[in-house]
């Protein structure tokens, strides 16, 4: 996996880090100088995660760990396995880190759903509102400085799109700065659009969403920046296994078994939102995760409680409930 020439340079995949760990070089990079006690060969590097708590019997497997995913990426889930398994290996470490990353690719599926209900959503009730460009009525938006980034950032993001070959982003961008409000929400990321709802004042748009959710507009915008985070954890090769998120969604008196920390609590959250926007979601949302979470060691490193199908269930019936205006409103978290 690495070599070390005459002189002293470098070549290959591992390298130092500046933590003093070791991390992933591409092969086609420049070789350079090196310190040679710094580097580890991939027998160092299985000795490594062995001293950590794996057991060593299944080297193989160790080394398709480290030429898969690499020692940064695989190490940093090594401390909560080793916590959750009886008899942590490399085997079953590769088998957490693969169903973790299964985890994350279902979950990013969710989040798209409700990213893209979510846009139709707010840029519906802004358009009843404003009208069509709502976005640019500068008296809807608290902060003025965020209210101009939207603004410039969603119209330079079209602009983006349109010069990389997209065309209903070049048909959008000859209309000028004046875009329409679903224009500009179909080009902006989540973390865009959570932003956006941050800013509104206290307008009719805001508790309407909010009244469509069953929600108070802080758990709307708590929930949006935690998911958007998420995503883009998801969407970046993240780990979510045996982690407490950084950007954690305001806990709720609806599922108060389950630790908002962690990323289990993801998914209640999007039982709750989608089944608002789509009845009987939660039906395909507990097919996708159901064969995963099968196994106790991934449900431990999520924090999901064996329940976790009975939670979802009566998260969503809750939920279609106040979607169909049979229950008072749920913000008292």
């Amino acid at each position: 996996m690495n070599k070390i020439s005459e002189n002293g340079t470098r070549s290959g995949t591992i390298c130092n880090d500046s933590a003093g760990d070791t991390s992933q070089r591409c092969d086609k990079a420049p070789a350079h100088r090196v310190s040679g006690t710094g580097i580890k060969s991939p027998e160092q590097l299985l000795l490594r995660l062995s001293d950590k708590g794996l057991v060593a019997s299944d080297a193989g497997v160790g080394m398709a760990l480290l030429g898969t995913l690499g020692y940064t990426h695989v190490v940093r889930y090594v401390p909560a396995h080793v916590s959750i398994v009886e008899q942590p290996s490399f085997s079953t470490l590769y088998r957490d880190i693969t169903l973790d990353h299964a985890f994350q690719g279902a979950l990013l599926t969710h989040i798209i759903r409700f990213e893209r209900s979510f846009k139709s959503q707010l840029s519906n009730a802004l358009a009843n509102e404003a009208g069509e460009f709502a976005h640019m009525e500068r008296s809807l938006f608290k902060d003025e400085g965020g209210w101009k980034q939207f603004v410039d950032g969603s119209r330079s993001e079209i602009v983006q799109k349109a010069r990389k070959g997209s065309r209903y982003a070049a048909r959008i961008a000859s209309q000028g700065r004046q875009v329409p409000i679903w224009s500009a929400l179909e080009f902006s990321s989540l973390g865009v659009v959570s932003k956006l709802f941050a800013n509104l004042a206290a307008c009719e748009a805001k508790r309407s969403i909010a009244l469509h959710y069953g929600l108070d507009t802080s758990f709307v915008e708590s929930w949006l920046f935690s998911l958007s985070f998420v995503r883009n954890e998801c969407a970046h090769g993240g780990v979510l296994y045996g982690r407490e998120l950084e950007i954690q969604p305001r806990a709720h008196r609806l599922f108060p078994q389950v630790s908002n920390r962690r990323a289990f609590y993801q998914v209640l959250v999007l039982s709750w939102l989608l089944e608002c926007d789509i009845p009987n979601s939660s039906r395909t949302l507990i097919d996708d995760f159901a064969k995963l979470l099968s196994c106790g060691s991934l449900r431990r490193g999520l924090a999901a409680p064996k329940s976790w199908i009975d939670d979802v269930r009566n998260v969503a019936t809750m939920a279609g409930l106040h979607s169909k205006g049979d229950t008072t409103r749920t913000n008292d978290g």
